[in-house]
């Protein structure tokens, strides 16, 4: 997922285990940069599973979800944890956006 393609353009990966990582630069060969890194689902219970995210450029939330009955919306800028919100529904959430 690119990440503000207009201003500077950012790769935002996320593995199964619920890690995000964020890159520059990952179109020069040789000259990618690790911009920030950390764990979106840790301590949710959803960690290893199925993991879904949505990023939200226009408000620089990510939210993200999976094998759990509950979103989390993180701030990007200030790479914290903002809220919770909890689903009514006892399955899991397989999808955003």
């Amino acid at each position: 997922m690119l990440i503000n393609e207009l201003d500077e353009s950012l790769l935002l990966a996320a593995s199964s285990d619920g890690n995000v990582r964020i890159w520059e630069n990952f179109t020069q060969k040789g000259g990618q940069k690790l911009v920030t890194a950390f764990s979106s689902v840790q301590g949710h219970g959803a960690a290893g599973r199925s993991i879904v995210i949505d990023w939200q450029q226009q408000s620089g939330y990510l939210y993200a979800s999976g094998d759990m009955s509950s979103i989390l919306v993180w701030d990007l800028d200030e790479e914290q944890l903002l809220s919770t919100i909890q689903s009514s529904a006892d399955s899991a959430i397989s999808a955003l956006g």
